[in-house]
């Protein structure tokens, strides 16, 4: 069994020099739906915030949905430096 996913790099302005997230963040992905996962690093400088979307995995070849699998893709919004 795969382990949950996990956010482990946040960056600015595409820069890819510094790495906003010092720690990491585990997604959610038990269930369907939307989520949200947010911080503030930098000693309050930055504040990020990462929503994603749980969806069920499909066949590609049937077009049914696969049991037990899912499938999730994410945005990075509100990213601010201060």
């Amino acid at each position: 069994m795969m382990g949950l996913p996990v956010l482990s790099r946040c960056t600015l302005n595409n820069e890819e020099k510094r790495d906003y997230l010092p720690r990491s963040s585990t997604l959610h992905v038990k269930q369907l739906g939307v989520f949200t996962t947010y911080g503030v690093e930098d000693r309050g400088r930055v504040e990020w915030k990462f929503d994603y979307l749980v969806q069920a995995k499909f066949s590609a070849s049937t077009g049914e949905i696969k049991p037990n699998e899912k499938v999730s893709q994410g945005t990075n919004r509100g990213l601010d430096s201060r």
